[in-house]
């Protein structure tokens, strides 16, 4: 990775970040976020090479373990809220609470090691995918081959990543311009496991108000979540 490369495309984030807050409220700044991170990576991908293998109907990547900024999980909510039925709405409820229920007793290192299906992931589908996470936006393979490696060997740490490195450092120095300036404004940039905060922040309406105010959104977590 190219460090000054990787650094201009930080500081050029965070300029736009800090510009968009000054006429919006995070939970929209995170919006033309994603819409910048989309266009960026469609840039890159036009004027490369790349053969990126990710599609539609592919999902090895929907089993790693998510973590998720509170921002984000605001944007699911608002998404969701909008876009999905009441028994959508439960159906996920329920699919993050057996999760839940399936880690409680693991410890971070064997979590990350097992397969565990994304709640929002429907028939290999992601049901978010326009306010989907920044760690899911940042996954794109050019040999799915591997990707199935992975997913059948989750505890095998030794298996390469075919990420295409010039697109790898253009979304996470994205993801980092964006993050360290919310971080800087004092807005809480925990990263919690995406079960245990979306459920969470979906029972509780002070979630989004807390963080708005830029106390800590959640307030009480499982012990054995990403802190």
């Amino acid at each position: 990775m190219n460090p000054k490369k990787f650094l201009d495309i930080v500081s050029g984030e965070s300029e736009r970040t800090k510009n968009t807050l000054k006429k919006k409220k995070p939970d929209q700044a995170i919006l033309d976020f994603y819409a910048r991170h989309d266009q960026i990576v469609d840039a890159v991908i036009k004027n490369s090479n790349a053969n990126i293998a990710c599609h539609s109907g592919c999902s090895f990547c929907c089993y790693l373990k998510v973590e998720t900024k509170p921002v984000e999980i605001i944007a699911i909510i608002q998404y969701i809220e909008k876009n999905f039925s009441a028994d959508e709405i439960k159906n996920v409820l329920k699919k993050a609470k057996q999760n839940v229920e399936e880690f409680k007793l693991l410890d971070y290192s064997t979590q990350v090691a097992t397969n565990q299906a994304c709640p929002f992931l429907n028939k290999d589908r992601c049901s978010i995918y326009e306010v989907r996470p920044a760690k899911c936006r940042n996954n794109h393979a050019t040999d799915v081959s591997l990707c199935q490696k992975c997913f059948d060997n989750p505890t095998d740490n030794t298996i390469p990543s075919s990420y295409y490195k010039p697109l790898d450092l253009a979304v996470n120095g994205l993801v980092e311009g964006f993050e360290s300036v919310l971080k800087d404004e004092k807005y809480d940039s925990t990263a919690y496991d995406i079960n245990h905060a979306f459920i969470a922040a979906f029972n509780n309406p002070k979630f989004k108000k807390r963080y708005l105010k830029r106390k800590k959104a959640l307030i009480k977590q499982n012990s054995n979540s990403p802190v």
